[in-house]
């Protein structure tokens, strides 16, 4: 019974079924790395994610209003077609729900991987030696991963930091309390 369970998971292929047996899990016992990386549409057909937007973003308010279930969601900066907006909209969006942690990385071209043998067709370029994190894209230049590089260390300290959760939740929303 004191198993805790450390899940990685993709939000749009979580069925209602799972879901609600999720939220009669024991408090304590889910852990869930929730890949999202990036909720552009255009993103996510270059990175060969097909989650509907809809479904991921639905799924995501559920798992982020379970009280009994930590989530953790990972973002990346750097992905083809992603820019510097794309990733703001994503964190407000994120912010507003309130996970347990939100998680940004650059994104690193490790060698075989699907992305770093079509660097060339997105325009990626990345550093030769590990950990072969992202330099620059089409959409994203040096400052612009310099920023978002800024941001997940930001997001770090304040945002994951359970005592802040609810002060950034009224600040990031649509219509301050």
């Amino acid at each position: 019974p004191e198993i805790r369970f450390h899940l990685e998971i993709e939000p749009a292929r979580l069925t209602a079924v799972v879901l609600e047996e999720m939220a009669l899990a024991q408090a304590g016992r889910l852990h869930l790395e929730v890949g999202v990386q990036c909720m552009n549409p255009l993103v996510l057909k270059a990175i060969n994610r097909k989650s509907a937007i809809t479904s991921l973003r639905r799924n995501l308010e559920k798992l982020c209003s379970l009280t009994n279930v930590e989530a953790h969601v990972d973002l990346l900066a750097g992905l083809p077609f992603q820019t510097l907006a794309d990733l703001e909209t994503d964190l407000v969006f994120l912010s507003r729900l309130g996970p347990a942690e939100i998680q940004l990385e650059l994104l690193k071209l490790l060698p075989g991987t699907t992305l770093e043998q079509e660097r060339r067709k997105f325009g990626l370029v990345a550093a030769p030696n590990p950990p072969y994190q992202i330099l620059s894209t089409p959409t994203m230049n040096k400052q612009d991963l310099a920023l978002a590089d800024r941001l997940a260390r930001l997001i770090d300290g304040i945002y994951n930091n359970p005592e802040l959760h609810q002060i950034i939740r009224k600040a990031t929303a649509r219509e301050p309390r």
